[in-house]
């Protein structure tokens, strides 16, 4: 069933690449009769034909370079339904020296200057020769044609046809520009993606959009190619725009191969030569868009995709050899299917002259190659997701244990010491009339820890989410909590806060527990902590504007240097300083912080300088 939905749409997407080919196919007409006149006397006029010496009418290849001759081609009525000029061509370009005709019907004859130059000069650039002759003129009854050629460098051969050349509408142009252009751009960015985030959101629209590139250029490569010579009347007429779509699509199999079977990591060697081949065909689509160097470029589209295959086979065939596509079986079926036609090409290659050999690379070769590549990319796309998809939940798995384990051991710790601590003085001074007070310290850090417990259980059950209840807190009150929560400290150390805050209350969206005994505790014990005796806290809250409230918390203690501010953040990172009194600090408390004001929706920064102190400002979303 999963393979369902992939193959329908590629039958669908070959079957509308055909309608529009044949929107676009050239007619082919061969003509048979074909009659041989020596030109003897080098008469250059119609009427001195019937005095030539009569050849031959049968086929038969004119020697190299012999005496000019005529041919008489009788035009058959079935041209006449033809609503187009069309053109007649033969042989290749070393076939003919030159060539000029005429043309006779009932109502007399007419002359047709045609190429009467060296054939390799500027002014006939051509693979084939194509000459412009009005067969569809109804006037024009009972045509025959006259042409004198001179034989070039192979002879001539008897192959002669007429062609006709049916366009696009400029409506279909500009759809399938668009259409195989940002399909193009879509698999860039798609591909990069993959390759250097390994994400992607839409893998079935990656390999719909992948296959109906490749399908597209190569059934319009095969009419493409000998028209190259002549850029202007390339099968979209005057088009620029086909040539990137038709040269990006040479190095998309390269860059999946490459992707799928992690060259980058495992094969770093070959990453230079796919990104020289990259260098040169994003240079012959530079290429392309100038009218001086069209030419050039569409000369080199052959060779292009004729070395992409070689490159991609002997990818293909390096991956056999290390073993790595025995475990891939689709994988195999392709990389045989590319290979063995470009074996077929290879071979046809051997029977044709010039950049032809590249029309023998046929449409039904390249769509049985898209058919098992279409296959070989859903099938490795389903992998990399589950294979994508279980590294993340990995890593949010790992991410939520080491949370965890953070607040238990540094959280805990805090209020453990406060513990501590009261119960210090209360055994110092049992009848000391302010043991009431440390006896209430005692039981309020207890309870205290029985609250962070809870939360890091709720929150390890939540943490996959993002998902804190979020609610209304009014900041002032829940600062004044944690300020007595650390009298002990303060007062051994001498420290004073200074509070300045707006007499209005102050509400933010955040949560309760984590933010008075995991955000602020934090913040507040770090400030004491590393406060030297006798120096000032500074608590200052604003609001920034209708949407934020800032809150910054300042010390005067030794600070931190800047090697450890750039890292402190870092959950690899192992930070640890001690406090003017001799306490530790690990750094996990403010990994604790920013994870608690990410859910709120709220940001930390830090600023210090050594023996200067930290200033610490978060930025809370205000509640209205």
């Amino acid at each position: 069933m999963r393979w369902f939905y992939p193959i329908l749409w590629t039958l669908l997407v070959t079957v509308c690449s055909f309608l529009f080919a044949e929107i676009s196919t050239d007619s082919y007409f061969r003509i048979e009769n074909v009659e041989y006149y020596l030109d003897n006397q080098g008469q250059q006029t119609i009427e001195s034909i019937p005095t030539q010496s009569f050849i031959s009418s049968e086929k038969k290849t004119i020697a190299p370079k012999a005496q000019a001759i005529w041919l008489k081609m009788a035009i058959p009525e079935k041209l006449n339904d033809w609503d187009q000029d069309a053109v007649l061509f033969t042989g290749s370009n070393e076939t003919v020296h030159s060539m000029q005709g005429y043309i006779t019907h009932e109502g007399g004859f007419e002359y047709w200057g045609l190429c009467d130059v060296e054939i390799n000069s500027s002014a006939c650039p051509l693979p084939t020769l194509q000459y412009a002759f009005p067969v569809n003129k109804s006037e024009y009854k009972n045509r025959t044609y006259y042409l004198k050629i001179e034989p070039g460098a192979s002879g001539i051969n008897n192959e002669f046809y007429f062609m006709k050349k049916t366009y696009f509408n400029k409506v279909t142009i500009f759809l399938v520009h668009f259409i195989g252009l940002s399909t193009g751009i879509y698999l860039v960015v798609a591909l990069l993606a993959l390759i250097f985030f390994s994400s992607f959101k839409e893998p079935s629209f990656l390999i719909y959009a992948l296959f109906y590139l490749n399908l597209f250029a190569s059934i319009n490569i095969n009419r493409g190619i000998w028209d190259a010579y002549r850029p202007e009347t390339i099968v979209f007429t005057g088009s620029t725009l086909l040539f990137p779509v038709l040269i990006l699509t040479v190095f998309f199999d390269l860059l999946f191969i490459c992707v799928f079977f992690e060259v980058p990591k495992k094969h770093p060697h070959l990453n230079k030569i796919y990104i020289a081949f990259l260098i040169f065909i994003v240079s012959l689509i530079f290429l392309s868009f100038f009218p001086e160097t069209k030419v050039l470029a569409w000369r080199s589209l052959s060779p292009a995709i004729f070395s992409s295959m070689i490159l991609t086979g002997a990818t293909l065939i390096y991956f056999i050899w290390q073993g790595r596509l025995w475990a891939e079986p689709v994988a195999t079926a392709w990389g045989v299917a590319i290979v063995c036609n470009l074996i077929w090409t290879g071979y046809r290659a051997g029977h044709i002259q010039g950049f032809w050999f590249f029309g023998y690379y046929t449409i039904l070769g390249r769509t049985l190659e898209g058919l098992i590549l279409n296959m070989v990319i859903f099938q490795k796309l389903q992998k990399l997701t589950l294979k994508v998809g279980f590294a993340q939940a990995q890593g949010n798995e790992s991410k939520v244990v080491k949370t965890l384990l953070r607040t238990l051991s540094h959280d805990l710790s805090n209020t453990t010491q406060l513990v501590k601590t009261n119960a210090q003085i209360l055994n110092e001074n049992p009848n000391d009339p302010a043991a009431q007070k440390n006896i209430e310290r005692i039981l309020q850090a207890a309870q205290e820890q029985a609250e962070i417990i809870e939360n890091a259980k709720n929150n390890f059950l939540v943490r996959g989410q993002q998902i804190l209840n979020l609610s209304m807190i009014d900041l002032k009150k829940c600062l004044n909590e944690v300020i007595e929560m650390y009298q002990p400290d303060i007062k051994k150390k001498n420290l004073t806060v200074h509070f300045f805050m707006p007499e209005e209350n102050i509400f933010i969206l955040a949560e309760k527990t984590s933010l008075c005994h995991q955000v602020l505790s934090n913040l507040v014990n770090n400030a004491c902590k590393f406060s030297h005796h006798g120096k000032n806290i500074y608590i200052t809250s604003s609001f920034i504007n209708d949407e934020h409230v800032e809150l910054k918390i300042k010390d005067e203690g030794v600070g931190i240097p800047n090697q450890v501010l750039d890292r402190l953040f870092d959950e690899e990172a192992y930070i640890s300083q001690v406090g003017t009194y001799g306490e530790m600090g690990s750094g996990n408390g403010l990994l604790i912080v920013k994870d608690f004001l990410a859910m709120y929706g709220a940001t930390i920064h830090l600023d210090s300088k050594i023996d200067h102190g930290v200033e610490v400002t978060l930025r809370f979303k205000r509640f209205k």
